[in-house]
């Protein structure tokens, strides 16, 4: 809790800070209070520069931002395969068979050879439909009885049962947006308390663009001379720190916005999202039977964020000859495209037209999107600079009916 200056004390929230430097301490209040108050703290690490002014606007004597820092060693290891596309629409894609298998047997086999390195569980996240098509395939038609995502009241009793299923098997699992604690993470052993080394994290886990476009659209308001634009687009975005050969690392097709000020928005919550999870495995203890474990992170998201370091990027490949895997002479769909996605749109509404462009995006989203594919398809064909007509909408209403009634059967 904070004093706020009006003798009511207020929820505070705080996250690990980019590279585990400096804490920046935020108030979990409502903008007009922020104008009122004469002591503010604020507690979000994520918080950059361009995202305190989107929110608060400039600081003045009525409005005092205090900061404070601590220095916190980064120990994990951090590494991303990031060749393929490990969305929820690239793993679920009709056509995706191949990626699906690769992605079960890798992951499988790397909490074998993790387990077997820190003779401790793997901890496994991932947006609960991810976890939910992971735990299916492990525990067959039991996975019913742990369905994710859970309601808050059931979390903590549902996390406790399903531990208790999977700790045979090698490993614990959560929803990326559920990990409730750091005990999630934790096992006893001989009474001592030691936490999991090895974090796998399945899939892109990125926010949804509509939920954070529409939860922070009103506060750039006062602050900037022109809107904050939030329309989604698609980026290349360099990983932090990564270069071979004297090039950077790069991720393309990375979702975002067309404003830098609403990257820096949802970059923030996306670094928070990610470090607070990967926080439960408590890198900064020493384990107390083997001190030379180094906390190690698997990333399977071919995505990079802005200010979120990583020590190492590789392909499936890479990963599968580590794990005396076989490497597949053909590989599966979902590797990204040497072109970005508004180039693709734009080259084939030339070659076939607004309808069939159209209908190509909506059979790709509706896997991961549902009904909100529509719009999404909408938002990318805007995105290359174009305009789907009011019989094209139709025409992709039409289908996603049609694919929810196949689903549905």
């Amino acid at each position: 809790m904070a004093n706020t200056g009006t003798n009511k004390p207020l929820a505070i929230q705080m996250y690990r800070p980019k590279n585990a430097g400096s804490w920046i301490l935020r108030l979990t209040t409502k903008k007009p209070f922020l104008r009122e108050s004469e002591k503010i703290i604020h507690l979000s690490a994520t918080a950059v520069p361009e995202r305190l002014r989107l929110m608060y606007g400039t600081p003045t004597k009525s409005s005092t931002w205090l900061v404070y820092k601590a220095t916190l060693a980064k120990k994990e290891n951090r590494i991303v395969v990031a060749d393929r596309s490990y969305s929820r629409a690239g793993i679920f894609a009709g056509k995706a068979d191949d990626l699906r298998r690769e992605l079960l047997e890798t992951v499988d086999k790397l909490i074998e050879t993790e387990r077997a390195r820190t003779k401790l569980p793997v901890a496994v996240i991932g947006a609960s439909r991810v976890m939910n098509w992971y735990l299916e395939h492990r525990l067959g038609r039991e996975a019913r009885n742990y369905a994710m995502p859970w309601k808050g009241s059931e979390r903590a009793d549902k996390m406790a049962e399903l531990k208790a299923v999977t700790l045979p098997l090698g490993f614990i699992c959560g929803y990326a947006h559920g990990v409730a604690g750091s005990n999630d993470f934790a096992i006893e052993q001989a009474g001592i308390k030691r936490f999991v080394r090895s974090l796998i994290v399945m899939g892109n886990i990125v926010p949804n663009l509509a939920e954070v476009a529409r939860d922070h659209r009103g506060l750039h308001v006062g602050v900037r001379d022109e809107p904050v634009d939030w329309t989604p687009t698609f980026r290349v975005v360099p990983f932090e720190g990564m270069v071979k050969d004297g090039q950077a690392l790069v991720a393309k097709n990375v979702v975002g916005y067309r404003d830098n000020v609403a990257n820096a928005v949802l970059h923030g919550i996306y670094q928070g999202e990610l470090l607070q999870v990967i926080g439960r495995m408590r890198g900064q203890l020493v384990d107390p039977l083997d001190p030379t474990l180094v906390p190690t992170v698997y990333m399977f998201a071919s995505v990079a964020i802005e200010g979120f370091e990583v020590d190492e990027v590789i392909t499936m490949d890479d990963l599968r000859r580590r794990l005396a895997l076989e490497v597949r002479s053909s590989s599966p769909i979902g590797r990204p495209a040497k072109r970005s996605l508004e180039d693709q749109i734009r080259a084939r509404w030339s070659k076939c037209g607004a309808k069939a462009t159209m209908l190509w995006l909506v059979k790709g989203l509706f896997p991961s999107d549902g009904d909100m594919a529509v719009t999404h398809a909408r938002l990318a064909i805007q995105s290359a600079g174009l305009e789907p007509g009011g019989a094209v909408i139709s025409a992709a209403v039409q289908l996603v009916r049609e694919l929810a009634a196949k689903t549905a059967s």
